[in-house]
């Protein structure tokens, strides 16, 4: 649908001469002030107006396409009349031709640190910038078959006709419109969050502390760096020893630790980092076990006469010792920073445009464009498959925008060597990707996993009978077999999952030869772990009675055609947190899974009865070092007990424990033995609050009765309001309520959806596709031998799936290649031990 174009250049009244010979409904429509203009992008690719021969916007829809659509456009609508954009940058010096990512607002090469990411990902800097300024020019349109004239805008023009050029002219694009109404602010700075004890530290009178000169207050430790000042009594200690580069550590006795675990003063400032900018001081809390922000460090500061503003920093906090020991080097090794790379072109080879933290989907796009059942279903030219669309609804149609995104990048046509305008800028696909999602719809990082159950699930929504589901080629069935230890007596249930999660436990680890401060694992044994028996302690057997526990095991009911693999690379601190492991993978490029082949009830085994699942009942988790203290300080073992279960559920420590003690001193039945609760004997875990009326995990479920405590310590972690009171309504206890959500956020319905029980309100009032009208076709899935290849894998810069960077490795065509956003490159030392997710591709799937 790509036609050849030839403009001649007319006179005005030639020009309108041919504008009036048409008839009124596909000449121009007067505009009104709700008339959206869209004019930044083609519908049916993603030329600009920076394109040779720019956009043209018709004057009677609004729509806007590229001079290789214009005919086929003419054709589909009968309009005639286009406005035609033409942009050019002009730097200071007067010289044009700046690149495509320029032009249309993308981050130029010296916006970038030397690993292609936004220099303002890392640092909010002001950056002295080129002046450039765009000039662009406007022309009136004419078609009328293979005649297509030009004139220049005029004020002689027709009072109607100028009113729309004008109108076009000044009017703020529909697309720019849209993304300012989704997109916030785009930084994805790991925040640190605010310690319990900003509001509540008690200080002890009488220090003063120096503004310089200081030392280690321990006995025989002279230290005069890495100093810590503790927040409560003034007392300078050392702190621990760690990597600062390869092979070099920093000096410390880590005196400040031992001081804190002999007086539980909680809250310290590194010495050399407070500047008056109190923002980039690091405070760590030691029961929160987290760099945190004191929200009065400078009054804590001046307690003991120090004044920030009279102070110099002087030395790197403890998360710039970790971005330069781990995270730059992990930035350095996953996009091979330092290797002379040779770019790649062509079709196939097209890179995605950072539309701002979008690396997370431009990493998943790229890898999904190995599965051939998604090139082939979003593969196709997108004017065929719109034809019959009204334009409102293209723009909001997932399928189509989807088709676009596809289409134009296996077309080559955004991959051209020598090209000013090489990548995609997905700024509509990603609009409607991510509908009303509370956390993909915002311009904040986002784990790729999660976009990827997500998009599955999406692709999954708007396949009709009759069409493929790529989906089919990913997701699998799982059973899991669940044997009474006092019976011996067995249950087996399937599940579908699209992703298999391999843990990393620490029995497993050894140290990496070359990095000592980092460990390595092998795949194997993860895939021991996942696949092995887990113990349920305290399962009564609803046969005998007995309580001797259960086990429960994992196995394949059938092999993808691709397999995703995620490494379990983050784990949840005591302070909530999400922190990365510092772990490498010895990862093999074939792997054989046969031997986790389910194989079903066997002829030996017997059938655990139906609803023999009786819960276990227990008390939940807590800290026996902080009934002891309590113990010491004179409570009883059982009002201690309940206190440390509190603690536990908030994610805090004694002096949390102690507060409820008091607040409960009252309770008649303080002293009383805490109740246990009953637990789920398949999972391990409290049962739903519903479920769970016993003891101290029995909860409300209505959403004015949730925990705000529990609510805002889960907001905190990043997710929205609505989503924390989802999860606390289904599992009362924190720890429960937060695990659920980093394992199944993607499950929270929107809240529309949620007040509205059984509907499923559509995303875009374009959109044809209606959940409960859709006939979708039945899930499938593939199987095959247990044999597999390893086809691509992405990999996570940062401390937090939900900030950093992400890039994907992808081998096509027998070599490796490396997708980081835009550049597109053959990869030279593809860092296979690091990656977050992988693609394995079964050896006997069909090819193609």
């Amino acid at each position: 649908m790509i036609s050849a174009v030839t403009i001649s250049d007319e006179s005005v009244v030639e020009v309108t001469k041919a504008i009036s010979s048409g008839t009124a409904e596909n000449g121009v429509v007067v505009p009104t002030p709700e008339t959206r203009v869209f004019k930044d992008q083609c519908t049916y690719c993603f030329h600009t107006p920076f394109f040779a021969g720019g956009l043209f916007v018709c004057l009677a829809s609004y729509e806007c396409v590229c001079i290789r659509h214009l005919k086929a456009f003419n054709q589909l609508t009968g309009n005639n009349v286009f406005l035609q954009i033409e942009s050019h940058k002009i730097s200071s010096d007067g010289n044009s031709g700046k690149t495509n990512k320029e032009s249309e607002g993308g981050e130029s090469d010296k916006d970038k640190d030397k690993g292609g990411e936004p220099i303002n990902k890392i640092s909010r800097l002001a950056i002295d910038q080129e002046k450039i300024e765009i000039k662009d020019k406007y022309s009136l349109i004419s078609v009328a078959g293979d005649a297509v004239k030009r004139c220049e805008l005029s004020d002689d023009l027709d009072g109607n006709l100028l009113k729309a050029c004008q109108f076009v002219r000044d009017a703020t694009s529909a697309e720019r419109l849209q993304l300012l109404q989704q997109t916030g602010d785009a930084w994805d700075g790991e925040a640190k969050i605010i310690s319990k004890h900003s509001n509540t530290l008690h200080q002890v009178e009488g220090k003063t502390v120096p503004s310089s000169g200081w030392k280690c207050e321990t006995e025989n430790c002279d230290l005069t760096e890495n100093l810590w000042l503790n927040l409560s009594d003034g007392s300078i200690r050392c702190g621990r020893s760690q990597y600062i580069a390869d092979g070099k550590k920093c000096a410390g006795n880590g005196h400040m630790q031992s001081y804190y675990d002999k007086t539980r003063f909680p809250l310290a400032v590194k010495l050399g980092t407070i500047t008056r900018n109190l923002d980039v001081a690091d405070v760590y809390s030691y029961d929160e076990c987290s760099n945190v922000l004191d929200t009065n460090l400078e009054r804590h500061l001046l307690h003991f006469g120090l004044d920030p503003a009279t102070l110099e920093k002087t030395e790197k906090s403890t998360i710039e010792m970790e971005l330069d020991i781990n995270q730059k080097w992990e930035w350095a090794a996953c996009q091979e920073d330092g290797v002379n790379l040779e770019a790649k072109y062509g079709p196939g080879y097209t890179g995605l445009i950072n539309l701002g933290n979008s690396c997370y989907m431009n990493s998943v796009i790229q890898t999904l464009l190995m599965v051939p059942e998604f090139r082939d279903r979003y593969g196709k030219d997108v004017v065929q498959l719109t034809r019959y669309m009204p334009f409102d609804v293209i723009h909001n149609d997932f399928n189509a925008q989807t088709t676009k995104l596809v289409h134009n990048m296996l077309s080559g046509d955004y991959a051209l060597e020598g090209s000013d305008h090489n990548g995609i800028k997905p700024v509509q696909f990603k609009r409607i990707v991510a509908g009303n999602h509370p956390e993909f719809s915002t311009g904040r990082q986002q784990d790729a996993e999660e976009f990827l159950r997500y998009l599955l699930d999406k692709i999954m929504d708007h396949t009709q009978n009759g069409e493929t589901d790529p989906g089919s080629a990913i997701r699998f069935k799982v059973e899991d077999r669940f044997e009474d230890n006092s019976s011996h007596k067995v249950r087996y249930t399937i599940n579908e999952e699209c992703v298999l999660r391999l843990p990393m436990n620490t029995a497993n680890r050894d140290p990496t030869p070359d990095r000592p401060d980092r460990q390595v694992i092998q795949m194997e044994a993860c895939f021991e772990e996942a696949f092995g028996n887990h113990d349920i302690e305290g399962y009564k057997s609803p046969v005998t009675g007995e309580v001797k526990g259960a086990k429960k095991r994992t196995r394949m009911v059938t092999f993808p055609d691709f397999l995703v693999l995620q490494m379990e690379k983050f784990t949840l601190t005591e302070a909530g947190e999400l922190k990365k492991k510092d772990i490498e993978v010895q990862v093999h490029e074939t792997i054989d899974l046969s031997m986790y082949k389910a194989m079903g009830i066997q002829n030996d085994e017997e059938l655990l009865p139906e609803g023999a699942d009786e819960p276990i009942m227990k008390l939940p988790s807590f800290d026996p070092a902080i009934v002891q203290q309590l113990v010491d300080m004179g409570f009883s073992e059982n009002a201690a007990t309940k206190a440390a279960i509190e603690a536990k559920k908030a994610n805090a420590g004694a002096e949390n424990a102690t507060e409820w003690i008091m607040v409960h001193m009252d309770d008649h039945d303080l002293n009383a033995p805490p109740v246990p609760i009953a637990f789920d004997p398949k999972t391990n875990k409290p049962l739903p609050p519903e479920e769970n009326k016993a003891g101290t995990g029995g909860s409300a479920t209505h959403q004015s009765e949730v925990n705000q405590t529990y609510l805002e310590t889960i907001c905190s972690l990043g997710f929205t309001e609505h989503q924390a009171r989802y999860a606390l309504r289904k599992h009362a206890q924190l720890e429960v309520a937060t695990d659920w959500l980093f394992n199944n956020g993607h499950e929270v319905p929107p809240e529309e959806e949620e007040k509205r029980p059984g509907t499923e309100k559509q995303e875009h009032s374009g959109d044809t596709r209606d959940a409960q009208t859709t006939s979708r076709p039945p899930k499938t899935y593939r199987d095959g031998e247990g044999q597999y290849e390893l086809a691509g894998f992405i990999s996570h810069i940062g401390r937090s799936p939900h900030a950093g960077h992400y890039v994907a490795h992808i081998r096509k065509e027998g070599n490796w290649v490396l997708f980081n956003d835009e550049k597109v490159a053959l990869s030279q030392q593809p860092p296979m031990s690091l990656a977050y997710l992988y693609l394995y591709r079964r050896v006997d799937a069909p090819t193609p």
